[in-house]
């Protein structure tokens, strides 16, 4: 059930990402809304009707169908996996839904984005993970997985950065050079 502050439910919440701030973001996948949580424990709805759909617009009109991944992008946006539209989702700061112009992905659902803007994504149905330059570029990196889920970037000073996937049907945790 969906509600604010105490009474919140989640129902399936997936994704997490923290801001700088401390505030919490969840991808509350079956309840098909992207929450906050502050510091202080009041939960919001950031975006999402609650409904499963496909449609841009502001927090309350924008629809979402299972959003699982979510980012803190450096401008304090949201980027969104939603999963079910085989889509990746940006939410403004004020709240704003818009679909990134990022085409032929298939259930994109672990999302990761590094300090100078690429975003890597885990494709769950064609089990790979991909990377979207800060132009829109975009490039399969790997392709061996057996369902990819999570993925996480590990801080690195020399080089390009060390990624670590979930893959799950594997029951492993993969180190991606």
């Amino acid at each position: 059930v969906a509600g604010e502050g105490t009474a919140a439910q989640f129902n399936g919440p997936i994704g997490v990402a923290v801001n700088a701030s401390g505030n919490i973001y969840v991808a509350d996948s079956y309840n098909d809304r992207i929450r906050l949580i502050t510091p202080d424990g009041q939960v919001t709805t950031v975006a999402g009707k609650g409904i499963p759909g496909y449609a841009d617009g502001d927090r309350n009109t924008a629809l979402f169908d299972t959003p699982s991944g979510i980012v803190v992008a450096n401008d304090n946006s949201l980027i969104v996996a939603d999963t079910g539209n085989d889509r990746l989702r940006r939410i403004s700061p004020d709240g704003n839904v818009t679909t990134l112009p990022v085409t032929e992905l298939s259930s994109p659902i672990g999302l990761a984005l590094t300090h100078d803007n690429f975003l890597y994504v885990t494709e769950l149905d064609r089990s790979r993970v991909i990377q979207i330059a800060p132009d829109g570029a975009t490039h399969v990196i790997a392709s061996t997985f057996n369902q990819p889920t999570g993925i996480a970037i590990a801080p690195s000073d020399d080089g390009p950065p060390k990624l670590y996937v979930a893959d799950s049907g594997n029951y492993l945790v993969r180190k991606l050079d």
